[in-house]
């Protein structure tokens, strides 16, 4: 028996079949909706996919367990019933559309909260994304104005490529829910900044034959509150030459792109910022220091983020279609830790799947907290687009200024968040080899390893706007164009410019169009095992749900022509499915054990669930691992980042497999980074 889980709500239709019908959940036709859930014995096989649809169902999207979503125009629900694959099919029940934080809070069954939601609902306000089904366009039948009248009139309606954001009561979503077009409502939640020697600590000065990779022919974007003085000519000295574009998006009227907050400017300097500070030690130089930069400016007057677009597609395509960036970097996110995967996950998966050698990187976020008081941060705060399938997350761990005497609970709200020893009283960037207490912890609500990555983010050097103040929080800089911060914001631009340093190696070396996946693979492949700095560790063997897949080893997850059968990586065409692909490395003769670590990742279509589920094997003598699982036997069916680090392999060859387990609408194609240590 398999359960179905959307919106947090999970029914066992098999099992629970009498609760169902109770609560006239059952229904003998689709006459109702032009949507179904098809729940499957098996991943459906190209002949039984035919067979779904020369019945005129047709698949729109996986959703855990075994179960899939789909367009259905027909009423005959006995058809698709009597087909020997399918388990249990039905309706797409309306209950399933509302997102988990506009439901009520009541304890009680799974089947009543599939039933009736909206128990408690009243007058209060919310702003939500009405998500439309995907063979579904706002703009026909007058949907629209159903949507109006279904919601009381609405409030700020504003369609947005395959949704509508608008305010609306709570006593009216019942009745959006009720309209078929309608796929789920999310609440949309506000956005911040996630800001509360790293270079060296990351080994990210790579070079080859004297040539030293700085980023050159690279372009970064980067999302924040703007840029210095918000000119391209008359910039910060680390900018000198550098500055591609700057966009308006939060202040319009008139454009404006300056910085008076700061937090843009410090981003930007540690993607690329090239400066030097006689008073402050030298230079002080992002990890790609040759890099050119694209800004969009999300500030408006108030400091909020309010020219955050309603799609995110808005915020990345520019820039990828007319500056030519192919990496773009986010130090922001939702105030609520823990969310689900909702409107803004899915633009940015939708965004890397659509343009398969785009980069996007989300910071992990600064919810981490000890809230039971056992000395520990809890688990799960990692939210939304952070728990993307195809970005990369960067959590932070601690950078390397012991000079800084400030403790964990010194900083704002710090002995409410930290109340117990070891972190308490830790000093904040003491221990490169710990987390960042603050940095927000995985698993994503759909039980993703997140964050991938994590790099040093307390007490971070670099540029200050020559309109902003510094607070002095995290650290005293003795020359005002540069300034300290901390948080995940400040470890995620770091790894942006790492990103530039190596699709840069890969483009001069004969790889012009490296993807994403090829891109998220090598950095995962590289990462050295954060080991914690307390007892027990708060990081530990990778992955894990704090530190991910460590903290990123630039030098490690480049792969250059001199390191020929020491490391390697391959970009594969699509797999469909039941297919498998494989290639053999060798293992050389030594006195010591060797280690192979191989990082298979792919670009998974826009969905919460694993859409297409692909299985990394690796076998040496007559043994066999699994991406994911150590040495245990079972398959990875939740991740699309898989990860065989064989310690003591077998010397001599090695083979490396790729297996497609599931296919739900599209072939897969993918990329596999490894490395012999």
């Amino acid at each position: 028996m398999s359960r179905i889980t959307i919106n947090g709500v999970t029914v066992d239709p098999l099992a629970q079949a009498d609760e169902l019908a109770t609560h006239a959940l059952t229904n003998e036709d689709a006459a109702t909706s032009d949507y179904l859930l098809v729940q499957t014995t098996h991943p459906p096989t190209a002949e039984e996919k035919e067979r779904l649809a020369a019945l005129g169902v047709v698949v729109h999207e996986y959703v855990p367990d075994d179960t899939y979503l789909c367009g259905y125009q027909a009423t005959d629900l006995d058809a698709v019933r009597a087909l020997p694959f399918v388990a249990w099919a039905d309706v797409y029940f309306k209950g399933f559309k509302i997102g988990a934080s506009l439901r009520s809070p009541q304890l009680r069954s799974s089947v009543a909260e599939l039933a009736k939601p909206l128990d408690d609902a009243g007058p209060a306000p919310r702003i939500v994304d009405v998500v439309l089904h995907d063979d579904v366009d706002v703009s026909t039948d007058g949907l629209r104005d159903r949507i109006v009248a279904a919601a009381g009139g609405g409030d700020g309606l504003r369609p947005a490529r395959g949704k509508v954001r608008m305010t609306v009561r709570e006593e009216d979503l019942a009745a959006l829910a009720a309209l078929d077009e309608v796929k789920e409502i999310e609440e949309v939640p506000e956005q911040v900044l996630y800001n509360t020697v790293s270079g060296n600590l990351m080994q990210a000065h790579v070079s080859l034959n004297g040539t030293k990779f700085r980023g050159e022919g690279q372009i970064v974007c980067v999302a924040d509150t703007g840029l210095d003085k918000g000119s391209t000519t008359n910039v910060h000295p680390a900018f000198t030459n550098r500055v591609k574009r700057l966009v308006a998006f939060g202040r319009t009227s008139p454009a404006r792109t300056d910085d008076p907050h700061g937090h843009g400017t410090h981003v930007a300097g540690s993607v690329l910022g090239d400066g030097t500070s006689a008073s402050m030690g030298g230079p002080v130089t992002g990890t790609a220091p040759e890099a050119r930069l694209v800004l969009q400016s999300l500030m408006d007057e108030n400091f909020k983020l309010t020219g955050i677009p309603d799609n995110l597609l808005d915020l990345f395509e520019p820039p990828f279609n007319d500056d030519g960036a192919r990496i773009h970097t986010n130090s922001w996110g939702p105030t609520v830790p823990g969310l689900p995967y909702n409107p803004a996950a899915r633009e940015a998966d939708q965004m890397v799947w659509d343009n398969k050698d785009f980069v996007i990187l989300f910071a992990a976020g600064n919810s981490g907290e000890d809230r039971d008081g056992d000395g520990r941060v809890n688990m799960r705060s990692v939210s939304a687009q952070a728990g993307a399938k195809n970005v990369i997350t960067v959590g932070a761990s601690e950078g390397n200024r012991p000079e800084i005497s400030k403790t964990y609970s010194q900083l704002t709200g710090g002995a409410e968040r930290w109340p117990v020893p070891p972190i308490h009283d830790d000093r904040m960037a003491d221990n490169p080899a710990g987390m960042a207490a603050f940095s927000s912890r995985g698993p994503s609500r759909e039980g993703r390893i997140k964050p991938d990555l994590v790099a040093p983010g307390t007490a971070i050097l670099s540029a200050r706007s020559r309109l902003a103040g510094d607070s002095g929080n995290f650290g005293t800089s003795t020359d005002p164009a540069y300034m300290f911060d901390s948080g995940t914001s400040m470890a995620t631009p770091l790894v942006a410019g790492c990103v530039a340093v190596l699709r840069e190696t890969l483009v001069k070396n004969g790889t012009p169009k490296p993807t994403a996946a090829l891109i998220k693979a090598m950095l995962i492949n590289g990462a050295d095992e954060l080991t914690g700095q307390y007892i027990p560790t708060e990081a530990g063997a990778s992955p894990n749900n704090n530190s991910g897949f460590g903290r990123v080893n630039l030098q490690r997850a480049v792969v250059l022509p001199t390191e020929a059968g020491l490391a390697g990586f391959v970009e594969a065409n699509a797999l469909e499915q039941g297919e498998e692909r494989a290639f053999t490395l060798t293992v050389p003769q030594g006195v010591a054990a060797h280690t192979l670590k191989v990082t298979l990742v792919w670009t998974d279509p826009p969905g919460a669930a694993l859409q297409n589920d692909l299985d990394l094997i690796v076998r040496a003598s007559g043994q066999e691992r699994h991406g994911n699982m150590g040495t245990g036997p079972g398959f990875d069916r939740v991740n699309n980042v898989e990860q065989v680090n064989w310690q003591a392999v077998p010397s001599g060859e090695v083979e490396v497999v790729v297996r497609a387990h599931r296919i739900t609408l599209f072939a897969q194609p993918y990329a596999v980074a490894w490395r012999i240590l």
